[in-house]
Parts: C-alpha cells; structure tokens; sequence
C-alpha cells in the first residue's frame, strides 16, 4: 500500500478541496439570490398589475358615468375639463343601497402623496354656477402610487373635424370618446402602464 496515502492528504489536496467546496458555496449563494431577485421582481410586478387592475376599474365606473353637463343653457361648452395631468367631470355618486346621492364633482390628477407621487381621485358636492374648491374636498382615494411620470390625452373631434389624440380637452362643446393615461413607475420596469377609458355615447342635454 502507498505509504503517501497512508499517511493523509497532501496540502495541495487539501487546498484544492477548499477551492472547490467554496466556489460550491458561492455558487449556490449567487443562484440564492438570483431566485431571490426573481421572486421579488415577480411579486413587484403581480402588485403592479393588481394596482393597475383596481384603478382601472375605479376609473372606469366613475368616467362611463360622466355627463356632459353646463353650467347654464346659454354655454356651450360642458363641463368636462382635461389638461395633461388633470381632469374634472360630473357623475353622480356610486348608490347607496335604491338611495341616489346626487351629482358630484370629480377630479383625477397626478399630484404628491406622501414622499410619492400618485394618481389620485377626488370628489365633492356639484352645484352649478360654483367655483371648484378642492381644498374642501374629501380626502383623495390613491389609485396607483410611485409615478415618476404620467400624461393624460383625450380622444375626439379636434378643431379640423378629424378624430385623433389630444393633449387637453377644454372649452368644448362635446365630451371626447375616449382618455387614456399614461403612466411610468419610479420603480421596476421603465415599460409605461396604459388606461383607456370608453366614455358614454354622445348626447346632447
């Protein structure tokens, strides 16, 4: 019998040994945390995607109820105002029960929340001929938060009779077809998140 091996390994073994044993560790903790990351970025995204469902349906209930109210007959112009990161319309309140709760003024606007910045939705009592006061209004409902950026854009007849995407809808006579928003997260996926809405079919009060 070789008495070398009798006696043990050598030191070289014994380093070799090491060697592989530690890159087995490192190996191992690197594909620990890749499955780590991966599980994160997954949740991050299903929560995304949740946050997105729920404002979707928020603002798809409010804005299919939308009308294209005036403040008085001689205007022509309803009350329906979209800017790029605002917009204010009138819809009654969500019911009660068989109980009605009148007409309410609301407002979906980009705006801080915290130490984010969140698309938020507000909502007051609607009397015609008033001044919005938002100051007074109840506390904004948060839809999405972390937004690094955000644009609204609005569907419908421009000035030359053509159908397109518009940056604003203000003093028309109309209320446009469709608002979409585009949103951009301040975290994960530079990819932008999309509401489109479908208003209701046109008509005149």
């Amino acid at each position: 019998m070789n008495s070398r091996r009798a006696d043990g390994f050598t030191l070289i073994e014994l380093i070799i040994a090491v060697a592989l044993i530690g890159m087995a560790f490192a190996m191992g903790f690197a594909a620990l945390r890749l499955a780590a990351r991966s599980m994160e970025s997954t949740d991050r995204l299903v929560n995304d995607l949740e946050e997105l469902r729920v404002a979707r349906t928020v603002v798809q209930r409010q804005l299919s109820q939308a009308l294209p109210l005036r403040e008085s007959p001689g205007e022509r112009q309803v009350n329906f105002h979209g800017e790029v990161q605002q917009l204010e319309f009138i819809a009654p309140a969500p019911s009660q029960g068989e109980r009605m709760m009148g007409l309410y003024r609301y407002r979906l606007h980009v705006a801080a929340h915290g130490p984010e910045r969140g698309l938020l939705l507000e909502y007051q009592p609607y009397a015609p001929g008033t001044v919005s006061d938002w100051s007074a209004a109840s506390a904004p409902a948060l839809l999405v938060n972390d937004i690094k950026a955000c644009e609204f854009s609005y569907f419908g007849v421009n000035q030359g009779d053509t159908e397109e995407w518009q940056s604003s809808w203000v003093g028309v006579a109309r209320m446009p077809r469709m608002v979409r928003i585009v949103m951009i997260r301040g975290h994960g996926s530079s990819e932008p998140l999309e509401l489109v809405v479908a208003l209701p079919v046109e008509y005149e009060l």
